[in-house]
């Protein structure tokens, strides 16, 4: 017969896979044969990164928080993991906008979908959110939208690269923000494209009115009555700054002369604009913005004038070197060329304006977030191989870099992965995952984990994982044999090896000798035996189970 093999029936087993649709919960389950498991070591690699948030609604106060981030996690994750680690204080503001053409949005407030079975409990407004309406609570579709900014300890006060989606999304979140800099998460109102992408998308705008009335000549691609065709909006940068006049004093060849500089203070902030919206619109949010900075006993805090206010708008390049124009209170459609985020928003105060708060302008609120440290595994700490067997076999929402389109719903979502242990064979091999991949901008970092694993030289017992049919005659109870262990580091280790006697199972001194042209002086005398290159020593059970060991063999006790 085909399958009739003494190596299949000795060294493979079988894995059954589960493949969960996160929106309709299609179930997808498959078997596949494997000669060896591998076990990945529950650790989280963590880094400390920076960040300063800007929430909603516009106008309020940054944010500065310091996040414990994995290694691993790619820049396509962090606006799920912001909002889960953000939860508790109540900074960000939900919004009902369905209009999603940006992947840095996280969906708050959905059930999970029928037939899918999760861990986690559902994202709830209510549990750590603010809403910007009564609806949003109840609104299955509320996301909060973010965008991603890199800001220099040197220069805060201007964005000094974006992060877009479509170069960056498997870039890990520490290889992103590099030494000296600040992530900034902008919250956006509405859902905007990345600004490093919006010139590939620039369309005619399509507004949101009610569609007319159906005719009897309508054809079937029309939008039907009552729908609202979405309305499409962009991101832009405002900056903050003052009006400085430079002296230079006369010289034998020229004269005295003075010219204006614009020193930028402050954070910027980042606000999304509609799509053909015109000066005074845009004025009015730009004074959205600038409410927080006016003191209290202004006569500007009622926006009524928009030309009487104690500021100028102006568009300029990202560091506000270069004044572009003036945008003026008038109803002409506003336009900016922000390719590679190249034009912002600037608003120009006078140093001694009465209206002005200075005090406001640096104001940055800070907010402790708690590590969870129980789940942090520190190079020293002492992990169990059941361990890794539960990490193996839980339950894994899958990044969203990695989607895949489901044959029920016909939806391109990430699904939930999960793997059980159908049969386990005779000879079974489980292999460390020690080596870890860090994603880069243009290489692939690589840590070696050390963590030390320890498991049984006799008795692995597996009954509880292995979940297909079992023999009460030959229990999944298994014996180590030998190991293989790796020492050193990703730069540069070596591998050695610890084996057993396979007749009497017991521990035997070691008489190793290899000739070079001889094979018949070679004498072999049984035992336990540590093999290391040329050299043979013989050794205790406690010398297999160490922090190097890499590849571990079990035999099937009959």
């Amino acid at each position: 017969m085909r399958n009739d093999s003494a190596l299949i029936d000795t060294c493979f087993g079988q894995l059954k896979s589960h493949v969960t649709c996160a929106s309709c919960g299609n179930e997808s389950v498959t078997f596949d044969e494997y000669s060896s498991l591998s076990l990945p070591l529950p650790v989280r690699n963590l880094r400390s990164v920076a960040i300063l948030l800007s929430p909603l609604p516009i106008g309020s106060a940054p944010v500065k928080l310091t996040l414990e981030v994995d290694v691993t996690m790619t820049m396509a994750d962090l606006s799920t993991f912001l909002v889960k680690s953000l939860q508790s204080h109540k900074v960000l503001t939900v919004t009902t906008n369905e209009y999603d053409c940006n992947e840095t949005a996280a969906v708050l407030n959905s059930p999970p979908p029928s037939g899918a079975h999760t861990d986690e409990a559902p994202y709830s407004p209510a549990a750590g959110m603010t809403s910007s309406s009564s609806s949003a609570r109840s609104n299955r579709n509320a996301r909060v939208f973010f965008h991603f900014s890199i800001i220099e300890n040197r220069h805060p006060s201007c964005v000094a690269r974006n992060y877009c989606r479509d170069d960056s999304k498997n870039i890990s979140v520490c290889s992103f923000v590099g030494k000296g800099e600040i992530l900034v998460a902008f919250q956006l109102q509405h859902a905007a494209p990345d600004i490093e992408s919006q010139l590939s998308i620039r369309r005619p705008v399509v507004p949101a009115v009610r569609s007319p009335p159906a005719t009897s000549h309508s054809s079937g691609d029309e939008v039907p009555v009552g729908t609202d065709r979405p309305i499409e909006y962009f991101a832009v940068d405002v900056c903050t700054g003052f009006r400085t006049i430079i002296s230079s004093s006369s010289t034998v060849f020229s004269s005295s002369s003075s010219y204006e500089r614009i020193d930028l203070v402050g954070h910027p902030t980042r606000i999304t604009v509609q799509r053909n919206c015109t000066n005074r619109e845009l004025l009015r949010s730009i004074y959205a913005v600038m409410r927080r900075y006016f003191r209290e006993d202004s006569m500007c805090c009622k926006a009524s004038d928009l030309q009487k206010l104690p500021y100028q708008v102006l568009v300029t390049n990202h560091n506000a070197s270069i004044v572009k124009y003036t945008i003026d209170c008038d109803d002409d459609i506003f336009e900016i060329d922000n390719k590679q985020g190249k034009a912002v928003i600037c608003v120009v105060w006078r140093r001694d304006s009465d209206d002005l708060d200075i005090d406001q302008i640096d104001y940055v609120r800070t907010i402790i977030t708690s590590s969870d440290t129980s789940s942090l595994d520190s190079a020293g700490r002492k992990l169990s191989i059941y361990q890794c067997f539960d990490k193996f076999c839980e339950r894994e929402q899958l990044a969203d870099s990695e989607t895949l389109l489901c044959s029920h719903c016909k939806q391109h979502l990430a699904p939930i992965k999960k793997m059980d242990i159908w049969s386990a064979p005779d000879i079974l091999i489980l292999h460390l995952k020690r080596f870890l991949y860090i994603p880069g901008q243009y290489v692939v970092r690589r840590e070696k984990l050390n963590d030390m694993v320890d498991f049984p030289v006799d008795g692995l017992d597996l009954s509880r994982y292995v979940i297909g049919p079992q023999q009460s005659s030959s229990p999944p109870l298994y014996d180590l044999y030998a190991v293989s262990h790796h020492s050193g580091s990703m730069s540069g280790g070596h591998y050695t090896a610890t084996c057993k006697n396979f007749f009497d199972l017991k521990w035997y001194v070691l008489s190793l000798h290899l000739p070079v042209h001889d094979d018949s002086h070679i004498v072999i005398v049984i035992g336990r035996y540590s093999f290391n290159d040329s050299s043979v020593a013989v050794v205790g059970p406690e010398h297999a189970v160490n922090s190097t060991a890499y590849v571990l063999f079990y035999q099937r006790r009959y």
